[in-house]
């Protein structure tokens, strides 16, 4: 597998994420908390880390990020090998020290079919 640069978000605004996962992460680079998806982008088949979560509805299954993309869960939360290399890359590059899976914490399951 490999890792590429992510698409502009000019070229992709809005990703629809599958297989998808919410974590809580704290890191060495930066001072606070921060809450990130992490899934399979269904339109490019990759893996996704997204940037910080600035907003999330769990009504609408969507959130928006420090970049400004529009994240679009869909169907359940669940595990892909893509979606797990990336993730453990972009750990191990961004210095994480303190990882809480917390999908079950904040998401209501049946707005997700």
């Amino acid at each position: 597998m490999t890792i590429w640069k992510t698409t502009p978000i000019t070229e992709a605004p809005e990703i629809n994420l599958t297989s998808w996962k919410i974590f809580e992460v704290s890191s060495e680079l930066w001072p606070k908390v921060t809450r990130h998806f992490v899934g399979y982008n269904s339109t490019n088949k990759e893996g996704r880390v997204s940037s910080e979560i600035i907003t999330f509805d769990a009504a609408e299954a969507k959130g928006v990020t420090n970049s400004g993309r529009v994240y679009r869960l869909s169907g359940r939360p669940g595990f892909n090998l893509d979606a797990e290399y990336v993730w453990n890359f972009w750990k191990s590059i961004n210095k994480i020290t303190q990882v809480t899976d917390i999908t079950n914490d904040i998401v209501t399951y049946e707005n997700f079919n």
